[in-house]
């Protein structure tokens, strides 16, 4: 996807939305619902990102750089977790705690791994931020900063309404972001017309747009139903439906697991550029750990509903302190003679088994 893509997105929806704001009156655009202002004071990050960390004198490439973290630190967080608790109902009126006082921070442009084994509490975790937890799970503690207000309070419907604008998805389950009766680009020209003031035409040339630059057959993807698309191509319009809409927060839920090596490469690839572009902060949920070293800046580790080690991901790799991330390190494949520590390469977070970085781009460019 273009960066003239995005940004011309981005004006022509400002710009409408400003005209509309005339309309309204001062009494209207003074006040409003914390959403709105957020609509009309932060709305997406735009492609700014690696401008202003060349502006900064740091490095916008690579995942490892100590000045690029520290510039990200001095940013204010655009979500702050604070101590969110969970429980869920046990039957004769028992309660079980499922989260316990997680605490998680996410700053313009910076990736954050959310890592654990199966039931750990990762998705759970996000649902209680998007406002989707399952019937009989309540929320018992702790807060949600966003916009500067805790939203937690706020009903499910109300927080629900961040989503698209504020707060873009990736689910793992690809196909279930569809609907298999309607076209793929009818689709997606639903949702884009839905959140910004686009006419049909607009919307369809920016979706046009944006699957070219994730390496699709335009045309033929938007006249597509989705089960006339491949597992890869059908992830890649479901990526394009969340970043068109310049979201400042993207959840990835394990956007890989239902794909083949190359094609999740590829997809991961295309999310940092994008990522790039947008500025917008990603929150990455997996069980892969080596998959999550290569590509986030900070780390965080779950287990049992809990946080038991979190920090820079180079940090985690080589000085990991708890003994359930060593054994999550010490579970990844590695050959014989491997030098490097717990088996994986200091660049791409790979065994020895696995194709190098260079490799792996090479091979990724073949296509998906």
């Amino acid at each position: 996807m273009t960066e003239g893509l995005l940004e011309r997105v981005h004006l022509e929806s400002v710009q409408n939305e400003t005209e509309a704001g005339r309309s309204d009156g001062p009494e209207k655009r003074a006040g409003g619902s914390p959403e709105a202002r957020m609509q009309e004071e932060g709305g997406p990050a735009g492609p700014l990102q690696d401008e202003r960390l060349k502006e900064a004198g740091t490095p916008a490439g690579g995942r490892d750089g100590a000045s690029r973290a520290a510039f990200l630190r001095q940013e204010p967080p655009v979500m702050e977790l604070q101590g969110l608790s969970l429980d869920a109902a046990a039957g004769r009126g028992k309660r079980v705690p499922i989260l316990q006082d997680v605490s998680l921070a996410l700053h313009p442009g910076q990736t954050l791994a959310l890592v654990g084994e199966s039931g750990s509490g990762k998705s759970m975790t996000a649902g209680a931020i998007l406002g989707l937890l399952p019937q009989g799970i309540g929320i018992t503690g702790g807060q949600l900063i966003y916009g500067g207000e805790n939203v937690l309070p706020w009903s499910a419907k109300k927080r629900r309404s961040l989503c698209g604008r504020e707060i873009g998805c990736v689910f793992q389950d690809y196909r279930g972001s569809f609907s298999p009766f309607w076209r793929v680009g009818d689709q997606l020209v639903e949702t884009i017309r839905t959140h910004r003031r686009l006419t049909a035409r607009q919307a369809k040339a920016a979706v046009l747009e944006g699957f070219e630059g994730l390496g699709l057959p335009p045309e033929r993807t938007f006249w597509s139903y989705p089960f006339e698309l491949s597992g890869g191509q059908l992830q890649r319009a479901a990526m394009a439906s969340a970043l068109l809409l310049q979201p400042r927060l993207l959840f990835a839920d394990e956007p890989t697991t239902a794909l083949d090596v190359l094609s999740g490469e590829k997809v991961l690839d295309l999310l940092e550029q994008l990522q790039r572009v947008t500025g917008c902060a990603v929150l990455l949920i997996s069980h892969d750990l080596r998959q999550v070293l290569k590509r986030a800046d900070r780390i965080a580790v779950m287990r049992e509903g809990r946080i038991v080690e979190s920090g820079r991901a180079e940090d985690i790799r080589d000085r990991a302190q708890h003994p359930y991330t060593r054994q999550l390190l010490e579970a990844c494949p590695r050959l014989p003679g491997d030098g490097h520590s717990h088996g994986l390469h200091p660049e791409t977070g790979c065994d020895g088994g696995e194709l190098h970085h260079s490799d792996r781009k090479e091979a990724v460019s073949w296509g998906v």
